[in-house]
């Protein structure tokens, strides 16, 4: 009811709306990231675009396939960038203006917080997330598994990997993929507390709309 809302942590709900978002978000992204991997490995020689690229896999390995290790492995890897990505970008935002409180009174220095605190979430976001990254990536690298054959999880992919090159193997490319998320993010937040800014909405009227939505729930 309201009264749950009221107490829940800001940063609790902002982490369990992140989690409920990426989960929807990746169940229709799951077929075209399928496509897009069959699309790069094969050229156009697999299909010329996405819908095609969909169909194919739909109709040769069944709509179910869109859905099977390979989807695990995207949520165990978008899951915890989302997660860690607003967690992270609120903690270092209440950091930076609590060492700086001054920063808080104009526009632009607010902006300038906004910039560090989602560079530095980036940063964090993907270097936590990274492990499963790498798995997704040499999971969707491998060939096709003979018929009848089991199929092949993260978790083998994850061991073969630490048995080839330890803990070190599942970083690689860790440094190169943080400055990339951390740009990313960083123009990200710039803008959405930029358009935040500019349409008047405060941390308490998110707050108020969910106690709202919360009150709407409990009725």
């Amino acid at each position: 009811g309201p009264e749950r809302a009221l107490i829940s942590p800001p940063a609790l709900t902002v982490i369990s709306a992140s989690i409920v978002g990426v989960i929807f978000a990746t169940i229709g992204v799951a077929p075209f990231e399928a496509a897009r991997v069959k699309m790069v490995k094969g050229g156009d020689t697999f299909a010329p675009n996405f819908i095609e690229g969909i169909s194919r896999i739909a109709r040769e390995d069944g709509a179910s396939s869109f859905y099977g290790p390979k989807f695990r492995t995207l949520l165990l890897k978008d899951v915890p960038y989302a997660m860690v990505k607003f967690a992270s970008y609120d903690a270092f935002k209440t950091i930076i203006y609590a060492a700086v409180p001054s920063l808080s009174e104009s526009l632009r220095s607010s902006l300038v917080v906004s910039l560090v605190a989602g560079f530095l979430a980036g940063v964090s976001a993907a270097t936590f997330s990274h492990p499963a990254d790498t798995i997704f990536t040499r999971l969707n690298s491998r060939d096709k598994e003979a018929p009848g054959a089991p199929p092949v999880g993260p978790l083998t992919v994850a061991r073969e990997m630490l048995e080839a090159g330890g803990p070190g193997l599942l970083y690689a490319g860790v440094g190169a993929r943080a400055v990339f998320s951390g740009l990313l993010l960083a123009i990200e937040f710039l803008i959405y507390d930029a358009v935040r800014t500019w349409l008047h909405v405060g941390a308490e009227d998110l707050q108020l709309f969910m106690d709202v939505l919360a009150g709407v729930r409990g009725e």
